[in-house]
């Protein structure tokens, strides 16, 4: 049972971080794509698949007489230690890991990204507006419009 949390918490890790990559990738769609029935169903299929995998020494331990005395043991060490070795090594530190730098740098690739063309729409934007804080079309309307006394304009 106990590999079995590990195993899970490893995993849960990976689809919160998968999650998140979504919604930097695609924030319009995330709405869409991370939906509560789809997080209950991932949840619910990791939790269950971790079961099953942690459940295999079950079929690897059995009793044997030691001296008289019924003692539980590994029946197959072989299996057990392939087991073992795929559980903790692969599936509870290696593929977990992977996955989730790979996602951390895509997310950190996204998001600078984005920074750099928010920076440069800033830019271009302040640029637009330093140019356009006088405006050179008002200045000959002024200076040509009707005098205030009621004279003709240019009189």
């Amino acid at each position: 049972m106990l590999c079995s949390c590990k195993l899970l918490s490893a995993w849960i890790t990976v689809a919160i971080t998968v999650e998140r990559l979504i919604a930097v990738v695609q924030p319009l769609k995330v709405a869409t794509l991370s939906t509560t029935r789809r997080a209950r169903l991932v949840v619910t299929s990791l939790t269950m698949s971790c079961l099953v995998v942690a459940a295999f020494p079950l079929w690897t331990i059995g009793s044997e007489e030691h001296y008289g005395i019924p003692t539980c043991m590994v029946l197959k060490q072989s299996s057990y230690k392939s087991w073992l070795f795929a559980v903790v090594l692969v599936l509870t530190l290696t593929l977990p890991c992977f996955i989730l730098v790979v996602c951390t740098v895509v997310i950190i690739f996204f998001l600078a990204r984005s920074q750099h063309f928010r920076t440069t729409v800033s830019r271009t934007l302040q640029y637009f507006r330093n140019k356009t804080n006088v405006c050179p079309v008002s200045v000959p309307f002024l200076a040509t419009g009707p005098d205030l006394a009621g004279g003709r304009p240019g009189a």
